[in-house]
């Protein structure tokens, strides 16, 4: 995908030019560190193509990425994702801490 440049710079880059659409794949990067901050830049770019992708992600293994993916869906504001953050908070899918949880709805539910 990038030719030039390490894919951290390439998100930071895609983040601050509010776009997130070029670094979609890398949610799923096998790097946490990348993985983490695509994830991220989702939410701060609002970027609804990455939606379906991220609501699976609920379901991820790591905490980590669970967190961080209902940080990005409450910043993204899709209203499918409240049903699914709604959800995966009742069946206590998001360990670390009930309060991230709540933080997230009650940002998304204000968009």
């Amino acid at each position: 995908m990038f030719i030039f440049g390490n894919k951290a710079s390439k998100i930071a880059k895609c983040a601050q030019k509010g776009n997130g659409n070029p670094v979609v794949k890398l949610i799923k990067d096998p790097d946490m560190t990348v993985r983490l901050a695509a994830i991220d830049c989702m939410g701060a770019t609002r970027c609804h193509a990455a939606s379906n992708d991220l609501i699976n992600m609920l379901q991820d293994p790591n905490a980590d990425v669970r967190i961080h993916v209902a940080g990005a869906l409450a910043g993204i504001g899709d209203v499918h994702a409240k049903a699914h953050i709604a959800n995966a908070s009742s069946v206590a899918v998001l360990d670390g801490g009930g309060g991230f949880i709540y933080k997230y709805l009650k940002r998304i539910y204000r968009t």
